[in-house]
């Protein structure tokens, strides 16, 4: 009955509400900065930023038949 009622359309749609959240400071550009994560007051962890990927990677040959 659940995909019946799916597939003509009966069920309406649950609306959901939008969230917004304040944040204290502008976001970082992770792919520029890289990630600076505090553990505790002697620890910090830093993840680089990853070199940006290739937009035409090269393809492998098609077999001919």
């Amino acid at each position: 009955m659940f995909g019946l009622e799916q597939a003509m359309g009966l069920r309406k749609k649950k609306e959901e509400a939008p969230i917004v959240v304040a944040a204290p400071t502008e976001p970082t550009d992770i792919d520029e900065e890289g990630i600076h994560i505090p553990v505790d007051e002697a620890t910090r962890v830093f993840a680089p930023p990853q070199p940006p990927a290739d937009p035409f990677p090269p393809r492998r040959p098609r077999k001919r038949r």
